[in-house]
């Protein structure tokens, strides 16, 4: 009786070694995935920024333009 419970909290104890490896690998993956997406964020942030400078730029032309236009009416 002694060794099959000692057989059983072995066996229960490898269980829990091995789900709490799982897990960790799991966290690891999502860690990295996170990682990832925020680096994705930052991109898109960056492409953002440059779209809204370049808009700008485009705007302060536009406006020249009509200026110069209304000028020479």
């Amino acid at each position: 009786m002694k060794h099959i419970l000692t057989a059983l909290f072995i066996g229960l104890f490898a269980v829990t070694i091995a789900t709490s490896v799982q897990q960790e690998i799991m966290i690891d993956r999502m860690q990295t995935q996170v990682t990832e997406l925020r680096q994705q964020v930052d991109e898109m942030q960056g492409n953002v920024n440059f779209m809204q400078v370049e808009y700008g730029v485009l705007w302060r032309m536009y406006m020249e333009t009509k200026i110069k236009e209304e000028r020479g009416k």
